[in-house]
């Protein structure tokens, strides 16, 4: 663009030229005699102009060949540099048209793996259930005081106390609402999502022993063996682990569920969390 203002300025300054050179030689019509007050100036006028004449003349010929060369010039030079404007542009928008494409196609993959990639998960998970039937028929836990935060660690604050327990030798009354016997589990709110793998603490959830799982929930789609304690505190000495039993656990798609046999008496009782 700055050679081009150049080229420009110059076919200017020579048009300059050009009409200075035309002034003085047509200085005459503006008052050319004003300026020569005896006749000999006259006449040194005429011859002066008569020796002038031939060579502006053929100056201003030479000027406007010259002009015209410029102008052609010029407008060549503009003419490439358009086309090569152009051509940038339209370089510029296949580029981008390509980039576009490029984009298009690339989402388009990901959306055919992921929808492959669901569709496999889609399959496993059917597979997985057809092994494991525990992952559609379960029962549900789910009263709210089994979760670990009922109670306030007091034996006061752990009524009304409830036990996992169905015998003829216990008031029906003391079984846990939700509690039908051994078989699979799955915990929900407002109890909690799943078994504490740590004590919860004496006298929380609602029993006086808090049945926790000693292990750890799988990582994996799976099943595997795990052994359910139940913490209790008698005479300021606390057990951890004072009855156990053996369980299982298995992950299915978003959620666990739980082997889960009845306790060896009354009072114990499996609690709930919504963390490990």
């Amino acid at each position: 663009r700055n050679t081009q203002k150049i080229k420009i300025s110059r076919k200017l300054n020579m048009k300059l030229v050009l009409f200075l050179v035309v002034t003085l030689v047509t200085a005459e019509d503006w008052g050319w005699n004003q300026y020569f007050d005896t006749e000999t100036s006259l006449e040194n006028d005429g011859v002066l102009k008569q020796m002038l004449n031939p060579d502006i003349e053929s100056l201003l010929r030479s000027l406007d060949t010259k002009l015209g060369l410029i102008d052609s010039k010029l407008t060549q030079a503009l003419e490439i540099e358009n086309t090569r404007k152009a051509e940038k542009v339209a370089e510029k928008e296949e580029q981008q048209r390509l980039e576009r494409e490029k984009e298009e196609r690339a989402r388009k993959e990901r959306q055919e793996e992921g929808s492959q990639c669901l569709q496999r998960e889609e399959e496993f998970w059917q597979e997985f259930e057809q092994l494991h039937p525990e992952c559609e028929d379960y029962k549900i836990l789910n009263d709210s005081r089994r979760s670990v935060h009922h109670g306030n660690g007091t034996y006061e604050g752990a009524e009304p106390r409830k036990c996992d327990y169905i015998g003829i030798d216990i008031d029906l009354e003391r079984t846990s609402p939700d509690w039908v016997g051994t078989g699979w589990y799955r915990l929900l709110a407002p109890a909690g999502t799943r078994i504490p793998e740590s004590p919860p603490g004496q006298w929380q959830c609602g029993s006086s022993y808090q049945g926790w799982m000693k292990g750890s929930h799988p990582v994996i789609a799976g099943q595997t063996n795990v052994k359910f304690c139940f913490e209790h505190k008698f005479r300021d000495v606390e057990s951890r682990c004072h009855y156990s039993i053996e369980g299982k656990v298995t992950r299915c798609k978003d959620y666990f569920v739980y082997y889960l046999d009845d306790p060896p008496s009354c009072s114990l009782r499996y609690c709930a969390t919504d963390h490990f």
